[in-house]
């Protein structure tokens, strides 16, 4: 890293003069010769120094005095100035910094993963870019990659004015919205790349701000955990010390008696960030170090980590979006961000990414001082980094320079303004259409309706002014329609200024199951089954609908089970599978069969809180064990890695005990020796064995644990998908 030139003079030349020597005053990395103040907002520059050291300092014309408080924490406060520059900010006290060719303009900050962090030079264009990237407005501030538990100080990076030695290496987004301000801006516009390949939302947000929703509850309750100071952290503290004095004296009875010790109580990982994705360490890290500086907005390029929460994703949103806003001192901080690109994840729903894409566009309706720029026109379907990264800068750069400087240039992306159903045809109107058209001069694609059936057919467009007119023959009482609404859509209609139209859905969506919207696997499923586990003997069968489809064919069945725990956090998981069965009748609580089989073509989804469960499509290593009867642990299915002593993935129903007996409804990953959930003993309601994932004490597949009990709640759906 280029250090920064930094003017001293000696602690040795400071005796000389008479000076008091104490520790040296410090500032943050972000502080650095050609560094940029925001302009028309309050300046601060701040430091750490000895506790009650004075200290001066100097911008421009202007000098204030501070004295460092009891925690040697000190912050002088400037005026707000128009654009200018340069200036020189000097700083004096135990020790003097001079920093020279420091500019007022536009201070953005620039945030997300892999997308917002591909580097200039590997970019389109990116070397012919590079070569030509000199330009004096514009400066460049690269955040070294770091995340820490506790919020970080002084951070690391440095300022420079973008030129081929510093643009190569820089975020070619963030690149090309910084360059497109300066230009139409004629000010100094200095961009911060704060960004992490492959890192999810969480760990960038503020962590207090996931107390603010009711939805992630669960992770506001884990960076609790995280905080020394906290009562939840101290609480389970208080138990570990508990745990290891009671240790202690094991050890010694053990010594005393000669005996051998017993192994020692686990350690409460709960209580450390342990991970680069982990609730608020990426903020802690890399942003909190620009706290208390002025900026201008925010651009933020993220979601591809988070790509199968759904609608979840609007509200992680909001958390970040209102965490950074506090922080920042700015309730109105323009944050404009990106809907990501089509690309084929492999083995994934069509329409998972659809629903993140939906997440996107509900965010950017909601929070206010908001902006989404739409880029399914320059995506690429096998590269999850599409390299042509200019129009993703320029088109924040329109968005930002329409809404937030009130340029009149192109920015805004044509959305549905009204839906109205006609007959057998549907009409949708768009807003900031300008001349509605397609890219390729063809009829609109990637359009679909549906009727009450809830089964999407795709569908006719046609261009009517600034509306489309849809129709499908499979559909001839349309209730609702959908567009771009697979991870492969790249559809043509543009306005009049050759922005992209982004995904949505409109009209009486029917509800199949009461998942749909927020499991993005649950897509195309339709309820067969609905069990209250707790409530009463054998659970309560909420719902039964398999007898609605006695001669429909089926082509895939699904489990969804959700757990509330005493403390309202919640987790879920998703298992899905090719049939075991063609009864419907079948597929919910085993009464009188046995399924003692492997499943075909398996996928696992579960909630982000449930690190241990092995996600993703399993070939053949799913199975499952349906029976009404009691069991053994013998494992005379011998499957690898399977306990003959500890009941888990590989029991054996016994034939000599009446049916029903204790009877078993569970899903395992056998290929990963792992549990996927169970529900043991249903008779025995709010005691029985639930569980998702390996239990870790006694039997891996909760026999025996009556763990409903330490429940508030839950909920298992049986699924299922029908060929037509």
């Amino acid at each position: 890293m280029m250090m920064t030139t930094i003017k001293r003079i000696s602690m040795a030349a400071l005796a000389l003069l008479g000076c008091a020597a104490g520790a040296e005053v410090k500032l943050p990395a972000y502080f650095s010769d050609h560094m940029v103040f925001q302009r028309n907002r309050p300046l601060s520059v701040w430091g750490t120094a000895d506790p009650g050291e004075r200290v001066e300092v100097k911008f421009g014309d202007e000098a204030k005095t501070v004295a460092a408080d009891a925690s040697g924490n000190w912050t002088a406060a400037f005026p707000a100035r128009p654009a200018g520059g340069p200036f020189a900010l000097e700083v004096n006290a135990a020790n003097r910094l001079r920093f020279d060719d420091v500019m007022v303009g536009e201070l953005w900050l620039a945030s997300g993963q892999s997308n917002m962090a591909l580097r200039l030079r590997d970019a389109r264009n990116g070397s012919e870019e590079v070569k030509n990237s000199a330009d004096p407005r514009l400066r460049l501030f690269s955040v070294e990659r770091e995340w820490t538990r506790l919020p970080a100080v002084s951070g690391t990076g440095c300022w420079r004015p973008s030129s081929p030695e510093s643009s190569a290496d820089f975020s070619a987004v963030a690149f090309y919205f910084g360059r497109r301000l300066a230009a139409e801006l004629g000010v100094t516009v200095g961009v911060i790349d704060a960004s992490w390949g492959g890192t999810m939302i969480e760990p960038w947000t503020v962590p207090a701000a996931f107390r603010e929703l009711e939805s992630l509850k669960a992770l506001a309750g884990q960076v609790e955990l995280y905080d020394p100071a906290s009562e939840a952290h101290r609480k389970v503290l208080d138990r570990q010390i508990a745990e290891f004095t009671a240790y202690a004296s094991a050890l010694r009875q053990a010594k005393e008696a000669k005996d051998v010790p017993p192994p020692p109580p686990a350690f409460a990982s709960e209580l450390r960030a342990e991970r680069r994705d982990d609730p608020g360490v990426l903020y802690n890290g890399m942003i909190h170090p620009l706290v208390p500086a002025e900026i201008g907005g925010v651009i933020w390029y993220q979601g591809e980590a988070n790509r199968l929460e759904g609608m979840l994703y609007a509200d992680k949103m909001r958390a970040l979006v209102s965490g950074w806003r506090r922080v920042f001192r700015n309730p109105e901080l323009p944050f404009y961000f990106v809907q990501l690109a089509p690309f084929r994840y492999a083995g994934q729903n069509p329409v998972s990414l659809a629903m993140l894409w939906e997440a996107q566009r509900t965010a950017a309706e909601t929070i206010p001082h908001t902006g989404m720029a739409v880029i399914n026109d320059v995506g690429n379907l096998g590269d999850i980094h599409p390299l042509d990264k200019q129009p993703v800068g320029e088109r924040l750069a329109g968005l930002a320079l329409k809404r937030t400087f009130g340029k009149d240039v192109p920015a805004e992306f044509p959305a549905p303004a009204s839906f109205r159903v006609d007959g057998s045809r549907v009409r949708i109107v768009f807003g900031n259409a300008g001349g509605l058209r397609t890219r390729d001069g063809k009829a609109p694609t990637h359009f679909e309706l549906c009727g009450k059936d809830g089964v999407f057919h795709p569908a006719a467009a046609t261009l009517d002014g600034n509306a489309v007119v849809l129709a499908a023959a499979e559909v001839p009482a349309p209730v609702a329609a959908r567009f771009a609404w697979s991870i492969d859509a790249a559809p043509n209609l543009v306005n009049g200024a050759g922005l992209p139209a982004g995904a949505f859905r409109l009209g009486e969506l029917p509800q199949l199951n009461p998942i749909q919207d927020d499991v993005a696997e649950a897509q195309g499923y339709q309820l067969i089954y609905e069990y209250a586990p707790l409530a009463g003997k054998d659970g309560l069968c909420r719902a039964d609908r398999s007898g609605e489809f006695a001669n429909r064919t089926l082509e895939r069945v699904a489990y969804y089970l959700e757990l509330e725990g005493q403390d309202g956090l919640k987790s879920w998981i998703w298992v899905d599978a090719a049939p075991f069965t063609a009864n419907c009748g079948e597929l919910g609580l085993p009464t009188d069969r046995i399924f003692r089989q492997n499943l075909r073509d398996g996928f696992v989804a579960a909630s982000p809180n449930l690190r241990s469960i092995a996600r993703g499509r399993f070939a053949d290593g799913c199975s499952m064990e349906f029976w009404p009867n009691n069991y053994r642990a013998d494992d005379t299915r011998k499957l690898p890695g399977a306990s003959g002593t500890r009941c888990d993935f590989s029991d054996t129903p016994s034939g000599d005990a009446p049916a029903p007996g204790y009877g078993s409804m569970q899903l395992h990953n056998h290929a990963r020796r792992q549990t996927l959930f169970s529900w043991n003993n249903w008779k025995a309601g709010a005691e029985c064995d639930l569980g998702i994932g390996s239990r870790d004490t006694g039997h891996p597949d909760w026999t025996g644990s009556k763990s409903g009990a330490a429940l508030k709640n839950a909920r298992l759906l049986v699924l299922a998908k029908f060929k037509e």
